[in-house]
């Protein structure tokens, strides 16, 4: 979708499968991808990924999640904390992103961050995580309600 250079197509293209969706009873889409192919041996994104470029992944999936939820169906942000620099399938067993915060930071996370700022919607009901930082390394904790 990105390769057409028309940010609107993302848009469509995110509208279009919620249309589909809703039509068959389904109110969460589980897309887009918004890991940066930035791995060559990487088995599963590739071109299920935007871009290798993080600007362009964000501006593609958030215009993707924005036709999601211009029908009032539920987009996922996939796969955080990022799974593009990885050479495991994920289907298969658990990847690792090889990289401290830092790296996370400027590269895997900005779609992510794009997603958020660009309104993609929670879902209710499902446990909200936080990431903690241990050395450069992070683990994944449920958040507690204040």
């Amino acid at each position: 979708v990105a390769a057409t250079g028309d940010i609107r197509n993302a848009f469509m293209k995110g509208k279009i499968t919620a249309k589909e969706a809703k039509a068959a009873g389904v109110h969460q889409i589980f897309a887009p991808v918004l890991d940066v192919n930035n791995n060559p041996k990487n088995p599963a994104i590739n071109i299920r990924s935007f871009s290798s470029d993080p600007k362009l992944v964000s501006e593609y999936g958030t215009a993707f999640i924005q036709g999601i939820q211009s029908e009032g169906l539920v987009a996922t942000a996939k796969h955080f904390p990022g799974h593009g620099d990885t050479e495991t399938d994920s289907h298969l067993d658990l990847p690792v992103v090889p990289h401290d915060y830092a790296r996370l930071d400027s590269v895997e996370l900005i779609p992510f961050s794009a997603a958020i700022e660009g309104g993609v919607q929670r879902r209710h009901g499902q446990p909200d995580y936080t990431l903690h930082r241990q050395g450069d390394r992070f683990s994944k904790e449920q958040a507690r309600s204040q």
